[in-house]
């Protein structure tokens, strides 16, 4: 997503990274064919020998299904309230 990319709240992910702080949670993103695709992602930082981070490693498993059926279940649940 082009406009959440040029965000202020994206920057300050990055630039929490660049200072060495782990970052996890729920994050939506784009796939390559356009589609929503939620994941759940920790973001490491790697350090060098001067102790600066050099590196993010993301690891992450993909929830849509997950946020589908919970966005689904809302729903109902809505409609009988």
């Amino acid at each position: 997503d082009a406009e959440y990319a040029a965000s202020e709240k994206y920057k300050d992910f990055w630039l929490a990274l660049k200072r060495g702080e782990f970052k996890s949670g729920e994050y939506k993103r784009v796939g390559k064919n356009g589609k929503e695709v939620w994941i759940q992602a920790t973001y490491n930082p790697i350090f060098d020998t001067n102790d600066q981070p050099f590196k993010v490693v993301k690891y992450a498993s993909d929830i849509t299904q997950s946020k589908i059926q919970a966005a689904d279940y809302e729903g109902q649940l809505d409609a009988i309230s």
